[in-house]
C-alpha cells in the first residue's frame, strides 16, 4: 500500500510502557484506568506476571458499562486484536495490514505470547515529525475529509452516547449556527470526555431519573481546529503534543470544513 519504505522493525517505535489489565479485572478498573491514563485501548493480559495477551478492551466498549457498581469482568468484553505484531515485523508491513483494516493500535507480542509494547499511529507521526518534516510539507486543504457528523452545545448527553455507540465516533466537533447556517467550531467532544466526567450509560447511571445534561456542560472549549492553509506539519505537531485523535478543519471565520485525523496523516505521509 505504502509508497514510503521505512524499513525498520517495529520494536523500534513501540511504546513499551503501556498500561494493561488482567481478564479477572473488573470493567469498572479497566475504566478507572482509562480515566486515569487517557489510553484508547487496553492490552488484557493473563496476569501482570505473565503478560500473556489474551485481547484488547477498547474505549467504547467500556462505554456501555451500566453501573459503577458492575461485577462484570474485562473478559466480558475484551475483544481479539485484528492486527497482532512481532517485535522484528517490519513498519512498513505493520502499517500495511493496520491500515487495512482501520486499526489505530496494535499489541507486539513477542514468541512466548507476552505483550512487549504496543504500536500506535501517534508514534508514526511522531517519527515522520523529528525524522522526515519535510514529509508533512502538504496542504490540508488537499487531504481533509468532508460531511463531518457534529453536535450542538444543546444537544443531550444520552443522545450523543447513542450516537457515539452505534457509529462508533471517538470525538465530535460542537458547533453553532450563524446567521447565514454555516457551522461555527465552538468546542470538541470525546468518549474520553464522557468517561472522565462519568457520564458512562448516562442514563442508568443513577438510581433516581437523570438529570438533563448538555453537550456544553461536558465539551472542550476552545476547540482544537487548524485553518485550511495550514500544513500537515502543524497538525501533526498538534496531533502528538496534544495528544489527540483528530483536528478539525476550519477557514478564516471559524466555520467547520472537515476533520483530518491520525490515520489520514500517516497515510498521507506513506504515499508522498
Amino acid at each position: 500500500m505504502s509508497k514510503v519504505k521505512v524499513g525498520l522493525p517495529v520494536r523500534l517505535f513501540a511504546t513499551t510502557a503501556f498500561p494493561a489489565v488482567s481478564k479477572n479485572d473488573k470493567l469498572t478498573k479497566a475504566r478507572e484506568t482509562m480515566r486515569e491514563t487517557g489510553w484508547r485501548v487496553l492490552p488484557v493480559v493473563d496476569s501482570m506476571e505473565s503478560m500473556k495477551l489474551l485481547g484488547m478492551l477498547y474505549r467504547v466498549d467500556v462505554l456501555r458499562i451500566t453501573s459503577s457498581r458492575s461485577e462484570a469482568l474485562v473478559s466480558n468484553l475484551m475483544s481479539e486484536p485484528p492486527v497482532v505484531l512481532t517485535p522484528e515485523e517490519s513498519l512498513d508491513s505493520a502499517l500495511d495490514r493496520m491500515l487495512a483494516v482501520d486499526e489505530w493500535y496494535a499489541p507486539i507480542v513477542s514468541e512466548s505470547g507476552s505483550i512487549v509494547g504496543v504500536l500506535g499511529l501517534e508514534n508514526i507521526i511522531d517519527y515522520f515529525l523529528k525524522k522526515h518534516p519535510n514529509k508533512l510539507q502538504l496542504p490540508v486543504k488537499d487531504h481533509y475529509t468532508t460531511g463531518v457528523v457534529s453536535v450542538t452545545p444543546d444537544d443531550d448527553i444520552r443522545s450523543l452516547w447513542h450516537l457515539m455507540l452505534k457509529r462508533r465516533y471517538a470525538g465530535l466537533p460542537v458547533v453553532r449556527a450563524s446567521s447565514r447556517g454555516d457551522r461555527i467550531l465552538v468546542g470538541v467532544i470525546t468518549q474520553y470526555d464522557l468517561l472522565k466526567r462519568g457520564f458512562a450509560r448516562p442514563e442508568l447511571e443513577s438510581e433516581s431519573p437523570p438529570r438533563r445534561v448538555r453537550v456544553r456542560e461536558v465539551m472542550v472549549t476552545p476547540a482544537i481546529g487548524i485553518n485550511y492553509n495550514a500544513t500537515l506539519l502543524e497538525v501533526a505537531t498538534v496531533i502528538v503534543s496534544r495528544n489527540i485523535g483528530r483536528v478539525y478543519v476550519t477557514d478564516s471565520k471559524n466555520r467547520l470544513l472537515g476533520v483530518i485525523d491520525r490515520e489520514d496523516t500517516v497515510k498521507t505521509v506513506l504515499e508522498v
